[in-house]
Order: C-alpha cells, then sequence, then structure tokens
C-alpha cells in the first residue's frame, strides 16, 4: 500500500502537527475563559456592580442583565447575551456571533416599544 501524499506530509511533520493539535486545544480553554472574563470586568463598572446578573451559558455563550430586569412576579425578563462565539468565528471562518436582546414576560411589547423609542430619540 502507498499513502497519499498529504498522509506522507502527515507522518513526515507529526511533531509540528501534535503541537498545532495541542495548541489549538489550549487556545479553545483560554478562549472560553476569554469570554467569562468579561464578568471580571463588568462588575469594576459602576452601572453593573452590585446589580449583575452574570450567567455562563456553555463555553461559547454568555448574557448578562442587572437584577432589577428580571423578575417573574413583575412578569418580565431582560438579558443582553453572545451567543455562537468560537474560536472559529474569531479567526473569521464562519459567521459572526450573535448579539441579542432578549426579553420575555408580559410587558415585552411595552418594553420593547419603549426601547425603540429611546433608540430611536438618540440618533435622531
Amino acid at each position: 500500500m502507498n499513502f497519499s501524499e498529504e498522509s506522507l506530509f502527515f507522518i513526515q511533520n507529526w511533531g509540528i502537527i501534535e503541537k498545532l493539535l495541542s495548541s489549538e486545544k489550549n487556545f479553545r480553554k483560554e478562549f472560553s475563559e476569554f469570554l467569562y472574563s468579561i464578568e471580571e470586568i463588568l462588575v469594576k463598572k459602576d452601572w453593573w456592580n452590585s446589580e449583575l446578573a452574570f450567567n455562563k451559558h456553555n463555553q461559547f455563550q454568555i448574557y448578562v442583565s442587572r437584577e432589577n430586569w428580571h423578575s417573574i412576579d413583575k412578569g418580565y425578563s431582560i438579558w443582553i447575551g453572545i451567543e455562537g462565539f468560537t474560536p472559529e468565528q474569531l479567526l473569521g471562518v464562519e459567521e459572526p456571533a450573535d448579539c441579542y436582546l432578549w426579553i420575555r414576560g408580559d410587558k415585552k411589547d411595552k418594553i420593547i416599544e419603549d426601547l425603540s423609542q429611546m433608540l430611536n430619540n438618540t440618533t435622531a
């Protein structure tokens, strides 16, 4: 049996390939740690510090809120998040991550209307 040119390259460069695979694994771990470090940055800001609700959904998604932005008994919940934030997106291989403003509950239509009006007033 003859190995393909690609397989021979792989075999001949195994040391480099092994280092690349290890580096990629390490980069993914550090990348997640970077995403989670946003909590440390936000908590130092006066506006967020004592009211920050920070959720690590998975290694590629986080979302934040203020304590007074979500209340089941008041009928609303507001979260700001980023999802699908992967190394591949950072390096330009995949579509960009999604940033979102998530609103739910009985008051969502009113909150969306008020936020839209605020944004329209600041861009006019």
